[in-house]
């Protein structure tokens, strides 16, 4: 596919929180010449941090910017970026982080892995590319769901690969306009962790399928930061702050119970070790949570779907310092 042909089909929605510099004008620079434009959702940020951002995209003229008043979460922030790529006709919407850099050819390159998958004859709900992590320049792999277990599903045996895969990452997925149309948009009663993993299996219950594009290739970082450990062998972990640790838990307990979503899903996220365990780091970690609150707030997640927008975070000490411990009734 020509480059031009590229640039009249694609809008780029950018997500940014209190973005740093150099990286933002790095992903701009990188990401302009591949699309038409680009829509950029602040969520909130500082006045330094606006004033950057108007210097990454000053030099971009399809670039549009959209502050925030207050961070309304990553599922919230990609609605408004996506609302408006979908209200000016474009044919697909690129998500992408703050901290993600593209190579110079991904667009085309899932865009080609997008054609290649219409032909497969299911409807596509997205097409992504093989990231590699910045802090350590490891490959990352696709998610296939298996019965008890994901499947890691890894690209070096075949560079050039269209692997199916049952969820993406949402930072770099490339989605076809009329898949946001039929599947919907993001649920931002998540806020932040699950949002991505939640509108693939949302895809999947309309019939669509994902694909992993081994030869698209981005940088993209996950976790404020990682460290090597020697379980059974070296392994690298991401480290997430108790705030993010709350939003999995909580998160997950939605999801686990409920009955539409797959358990092929559930089982592989492992939901008795793996979350028993973030959530003893949020209740016992470094701000020392309280664990009252945290469980009254994880007992509402359970609740029908009407109450869980009001579900807050039990402890905020970088927002609310002289609150240590809430969380708001039920509206």
């Amino acid at each position: 596919m020509h480059a031009d042909e590229t640039r009249r089909r694609v809008c780029a929605v950018i997500l940014t929180y209190h973005p740093r510099n150099p990286q933002l004008a790095t992903l701009v620079g990188r990401i302009a010449p591949q699309v038409d434009a680009i829509v950029l959702v602040d969520n909130g940020s500082t006045a330094a941090s606006r004033e950057l951002i108007r210097e990454a995209t000053r030099s971009f003229s399809g670039t549009v910017v959209v502050p925030l008043d207050d961070n309304l979460g990553v599922a919230a922030g990609h609605n408004v970026g996506i609302g408006i790529a979908l209200e000016r006709g474009f044919e697909f919407v690129l998500i992408l982080d703050q901290d993600s850099v593209p190579a110079p050819d991904m667009v085309a390159r899932l865009m080609k892995g997008y054609a290649d998958a219409a032909g497969r004859g299911r409807p596509v709900a997205a097409v992504g590319p093989r990231y590699v992590h910045r802090q350590s320049g490891r490959d990352s792999f696709f998610v296939q769901f298996g019965l008890l277990r994901f499947r890691k599903v890894w690209c070096s045996g075949s560079p050039d690969a269209l692997v199916p895969a049952d969820m993406l990452i949402s930072s770099g997925s490339l989605i076809p306009a009329e898949a946001l149309r039929a599947v919907g948009m993001m649920r931002d009663d998540l806020f932040i962790d699950h949002v991505d993993t939640e509108w693939f299996l949302r895809a999947a219950q309309h019939g669509r399928a994902s694909y992993g594009v081994c030869d698209a290739l981005m940088e993209h970082e996950i976790g404020e930061r990682r460290r090597a450990l020697w379980i059974g062998g070296r392994r690298e972990f991401s480290f997430h702050s108790p705030l993010r640790h709350y939003y999995t838990f909580r998160n997950s307990v939605f999801l686990y119970t409920r009955t539409r979503y797959p358990m092929r899903w559930k089982m592989g996220r492992q939901a008795a070790f793996r979350h028993v365990r973030s959530l003893r780091h949020t209740v016992l970690g470094s701000h020392h949570a309280c664990p009252h609150d945290a469980a009254r707030c994880l007992g509402r997640s359970v609740r029908p779907p009407g109450h869980f927008r009001s579900i807050a975070p039990p402890c905020r000490p970088a927002l609310t310092p002289s609150r240590p411990g809430w969380c708001p009734s039920p509206s």
